[in-house]
């Protein structure tokens, strides 16, 4: 099994579940906090499970690295993107989320510059239930910034 996929097929989610999994995940990435992600393993009780907690520390570690700037970060947009995956022509849903934003107190010229953050995840179903989630390969280096000239 791959280190970035959590497969729920042996005990697959209800509709319901499944789209409550898909709210609550798309409310943790607007917060662009890693805890949002714990709190989200915990609430689905996937926190004990030592294969899920591979999933859960790639999240955290980008995030973490993301929002590792001494002074903070402050982001100004965020939301989905369409991504252009693999999984798309296997059968699987990708979704992808960007953040925009500043890092604070640079120093000139580099305080005008705006970085964007991207990261996908990845879904598979059966009769609208979730039976695998994961994140996609291609969005795991946390040292990945597009940088913007503002």
């Amino acid at each position: 099994m791959s280190t970035t996929i959590i497969s729920l097929k042996q005990e697959p989610f209800s509709i319901e579940k499944t789209q409550q999994f898909i709210k609550d995940l798309d409310e943790a990435c607007q917060t662009f906090n890693s805890e949002a992600f714990v709190l989200l393993f915990q609430k689905y009780e996937w926190q004990e499970r030592e294969d899920y907690q591979e999933v859960l520390s790639l999240i955290v570690s980008q995030f973490k690295k993301w929002n590792s700037a001494p002074d903070g970060i402050t982001i100004f947009e965020r939301g989905p993107f369409e991504a252009q995956c693999l999984f798309c022509y296997i059968g699987k849903q990708v979704s992808g989320y960007y953040w925009k934003f500043h890092i604070n107190e640079l120093d000139p010229p580099f305080d005008k510059t705006v970085f964007t953050a991207k990261m996908a995840f990845n879904f598979e179903y059966e009769n609208g239930q979730l039976l695998e989630f994961g994140v996609c390969n291609k969005f795991i280096d946390p040292t990945k910034l597009e940088a913007l000239e503002e």
